[in-house]
């Protein structure tokens, strides 16, 4: 590591570093060549012949890694196993209860991590018709990192290091790596086996609270940092403006609305982190669009939302002219919403034994409600006299009235002679607010207790109070304000969705006799 050499190293044409590989990358061509002679003229240099088991390494092209016939083939990938096996129901029952498993869309195999008894259960299913297409890279680890590593569930240790970062321990959750990687410039280390996440307030509140639903235990630490060693991991992080900040407040946005516009905004501007702000061109930010479209592949509605936050900066904290933010907007998809039957619903309530916990699933399906409106229901939102429920500063800070189920009533009453809540109907452990993760974690709890194979969330339920009451014949106005939908468009999708009337049409096919 001298300044001098690394100084000639980056006048060298496409010149990079790697960290994996510690050592610095040239292309392999004439021009390279010849430039790497003027630069360093005093070096000899050596035809080196590459290794055999780091050129059976490289990314192959796994569309020739799928089987014929029931073999299974195997290739090692990084710390994963990669699974090419053709569709068959005994494998796939097999291959889902193993640990850290999922489907990769893009390799079109099945993807799990290379720990635990994974590698030998496959010996041991497949017996000869297992076939290894490369061997496992060999995996050294520092007594150090072995120190951190987390062994017992529930518990994440996070250590602040000197350079503004934090890292991550615990055992693989694929929940977790979801959370992580939404998270700004969070990144995986293999030499250090931990998540790397910048130092800020705002990720240590996601972090807390991420953690805290699911009942973590949250070891922090410091790490002591030695002179005159160089630092890995060190993004050039840039926080979201002051004034961004205040103007967002000032115009009164929800605290939702506020968390999606700055992370959204931190990410744009984190892409330009040498530039000025009020330099950036049109035509960098379509740069930044095209990145978001083709590089990290976002949905329609995030580059909405990352259209959204970029003019509010130049138009509301700038004041600038509409030519900043003249960018071609996304066709928003026509997706239909997932609804569950009156039997599925039925279904996931019986699946709930906790008191607390079912009454909450009960007001959302009863009352149409969205997991927000429920968290912030307070003692006196229930109108037991009018059989209503009052919902206060919902979604575009409109208040509307529901229903509020005979049903319903009943169990809150004993819930509310059992838990004494004393402000918000439905309190956290030490008072306040109810984590909005800790409501759909034990949805997707009881999702799976009661074998529901639809990709269903909290949401699902608000979608299946409108569409079972479109389908017993409530009028489509009526479904709206009990919505809180502004626009009568928004609540027309559920027509799309009912079964009202389709049972009355028959297929053509069942016409014909064959």
């Amino acid at each position: 590591k001298d300044k001098m050499l690394i100084e000639k190293v980056k006048k060298l044409e496409g010149a990079t570093w790697s960290q994996s590989s510690n050592c610095w990358h040239i292309p392999y061509s004439k021009e390279a060549y010849a430039s790497l002679l003027e630069v360093f003229p005093e070096l000899k240099i050596e035809k080196q012949v590459p290794n055999t088991s780091i050129a059976e390494s490289k990314t192959p092209d796994f569309n020739t890694l799928f089987p014929k016939g029931d073999f299974c083939n195997i290739f090692f990938y990084g710390q994963r196993i990669l699974i090419f096996v053709k569709p068959n129901e005994v494998y796939i029952e097999f291959i889902k209860v193993l640990h850290g498993v999922f489907f990769d869309k893009d390799k079109r195999c099945w993807s799990l991590p290379n720990e635990g008894n994974n590698l030998i259960l496959l010996e041991k299913f497949f017996g000869p018709k297992l076939l290894r297409k490369n061997e496992p890279p060999s995996r050294e680890i520092s007594n150090a990192v072995k120190r951190l590593l987390v062994k017992e569930e529930g518990v994440v240790k996070i250590i602040r290091t000197g350079d503004r970062q934090l890292k991550l321990y615990l055992k693989y959750e694929k929940a977790h790596v979801k959370f992580i990687r939404k998270l700004p410039y969070g990144k995986w280390s293999n030499e250090m086996l931990c998540w790397f996440v910048p130092h800020t307030e705002a990720i240590l509140k996601q972090l807390s609270e991420h953690f805290a639903a699911l009942n973590y235990r949250m070891e922090y630490s410091e790490e002591r940092v030695r002179k005159n060693v160089e630092l890995k991991f060190r993004p050039k992080f840039i926080e979201c403006p002051k004034e961004y900040d205040e103007k967002l407040i000032l115009k009164r946005y929800s605290p939702n609305t506020i968390k999606t516009y700055k992370g959204c905004f931190v990410d744009f501007i984190n892409f330009y982190p040498d530039k000025v702000l009020d330099e950036i061109t049109e035509g960098e930010i379509k740069a930044y669009m095209m990145h978001l479209v083709e590089e990290r592949k976002v949905s329609e509605s995030y580059q909405n939302q990352a259209i959204n936050a970029i003019k509010f900066y130049y138009e509301k904290v700038l004041g600038g002219d509409r030519k900043y933010y003249n960018i071609d907007r996304p066709f928003k998809p026509k997706i239909l919403p997932v609804v569950l039957s009156e039997e599925e619903v039925k279904r996931i309530i019986q699946a709930i034994g906790n008191l607390k916990h079912r009454c909450m699933i009960l007001l959302i399906y009863s009352g149409g409600l969205r997991i927000s409106e429920l968290i912030n229901l307070k003692i006196s939102d229930i109108d037991s006299k009018r059989m209503m429920i009052h919902v206060k500063g919902a979604k575009g800070k409109k208040d509307r009235m529901t229903l509020l189920s005979e049903k319903v009533l009943l169990q809150l009453r004993i819930y509310f002679k059992e838990y004494k809540p004393k402000e918000y109907l439905f309190e956290g452990q030490a008072g306040g607010i109810y984590a909005t993760r800790s409501v759909q974690t034990l949805f997707e709890h009881a999702c799976r207790k009661a074998k529901i194979i639809k990709e269903a969330t909290v949401h699902t339920l608000r979608h299946s109070f409108a569409t079972h009451l479109l389908e017993s014949g409530t009028d489509l106005r009526y479904i709206q304000v009990l919505l809180g939908h502004e626009s009568s468009k928004t609540t027309e999708i559920y027509t799309h969705i009912t079964s009202k009337g389709m049972d009355q049409i028959k297929s053509p096919l069942d016409k014909l006799d064959f």
